[in-house]
């Protein structure tokens, strides 16, 4: 296991991540007031409680009988107490016990399951709203662009180079820039009502700084992390080994329970009596109904084994596509910021230029300055999307938090 925990150090360092810390708190708000959690951690003490008596005798039993011709008028002639105790076949008892534990186990890895869902949920709401702050802030910038290009063409239009028609279409340009400005910061506001939701407290703002993500080199690391690390295997696997365990209970149903009884009767005249006896289940009349319950839990054991299978390759599919997606934002990203945009910026240089020289109209202009903006806030969603990636990987290989 020390390999492995080294593989998930190594994977983590490879992502160079940095999580803001109000996201942090918001993960600890999270666990502690989050009703789903709370709920599965009452149930998950309930059953580590039932570990503790899973595997034990059922309580004895004790009954007390008065006997007498006319009990109410005269003494009583007998007084009975009988003490009744079954003893189940020991084997039968360890089995229940580890049952018990595996069904202990399974709660805990559901769990787990539920913590990693939140959090990860948590992280991409939160950077989504990262997200939507860093394209207001484009907005912004192209605003002030655009009233930078609103001045030159109103001397232009002073000059009688450009028409009116040319200020009213940028006017309409900064119309539109408002109105997505006002849908951003209401798309920021349902992201955080959501991040409430999760944590079931109040949030008044969020703070992230996410990175695009170095890719992890090795994908077979990752199958590793995932055969051995991941939560949702796990949890098969501890309902594997309770599945087996219950097959070899059901298989015990032929091995007979006992009834250990003993009696002790007071009465007059030092007439005194004790009695002792014993009785026990032999399953010889229904003994098709036994087998068809042994039969009914190896099938059980086989249709879990195929679940494990169908699990691990659809989460090995889902930690490939996520892997893909890694790569494909890193080199979005790349080409974006270091060839797109420069080219974008040359571009809208080029073509103020020639629309000042009467060369060019202020359709083409406005076109590639949106172009400009769109590459823009298209860099902020590759990072957004890497990061949205790399959380699932992390949540199924458990190292999300």
């Amino acid at each position: 296991m020390k390999k492995f925990s080294l593989y998930i150090v190594f994977f983590i360092c490879f992502f160079h991540f940095s999580y803001g810390e109000t996201v942090s708190e918001l993960i600890e708000l999270a666990k502690k007031n989050n009703p789903e959690l709370k709920k599965i951690e009452k149930e998950l003490y309930i059953l580590k409680e039932k570990t503790k008596f899973a595997g034990k005798l059922f309580s004895p039993r004790i009954s007390i009988s008065i006997s007498g011709s006319r009990i109410w008028t005269d003494p009583i002639q007998a007084l009975e107490l009988r003490l009744k105790q079954r003893i189940t076949f020991p084997r039968k008892l360890d089995l229940e016990q580890k049952i018990a534990i595996e069904e202990y186990k399974i709660q805990y890895y559901t769990l787990r399951l539920t913590q990693l869902r939140i959090v990860r949920e948590i992280k991409e709401v939160a950077y989504k709203v990262w997200l939507l702050k860093q394209i207001k802030n484009v907005i912004q910038k192209y605003n002030k662009e655009l009233i930078k290009l609103y001045a030159v063409s109103k001397i232009l239009n002073k000059q009688k180079k450009v028409s009116k028609l040319d200020l009213e279409r940028i006017s309409l340009y900064i119309s539109i820039l408002k109105k997505q400005s006002i849908e951003v910061d209401n798309e920021i506001q349902e992201n955080i009502a959501v991040i409430e939701r999760l944590v079931n407290a109040r949030v008044h703002d969020i703070t992230a700084k996410p990175l695009v993500p170095e890719l992890f080199e090795d994908f077979q690391k990752l199958e590793e992390l995932l055969r051995y690390s991941s939560p949702k295997l796990k949890a098969v696997e501890e309902e594997l080994k309770r599945i087996a365990f219950s097959y070899h209970l059901a298989k015990m149903i032929f091995y007979p329970d006992f009834d250990v009884s003993m009696k002790y009767r007071i009465a007059p005249r030092w007439k005194d009596a004790v009695e002792f006896s014993a009785s026990w289940d032999l399953p010889i009349w229904r003994k098709f109904k036994e087998q068809e319950i042994v039969l009914r839990e190896k099938i059980k054991e086989i249709t879990i084994r195929e679940q494990w299978i169908d699990t691990y390759n659809i989460l090995k599919m889902t930690l490939k596509e996520n892997y893909i997606k890694i790569k494909k934002a890193k080199k979005v990203f790349r080409l974006i910021k270091y060839s797109i945009i420069p080219k974008a910026q040359e571009n809208y240089e080029l073509s103020l230029k020639e629309y000042k020289e009467g060369k060019l109209n202020i359709n083409d202009v406005l076109l590639v300055l949106k172009e400009k903006k769109e590459m823009e806030e298209e860099k902020f969603r590759q990072i957004y999307n890497s990061n949205v990636a790399y959380f699932k990987i992390l949540e199924i290989i458990d190292a999300l938090y």
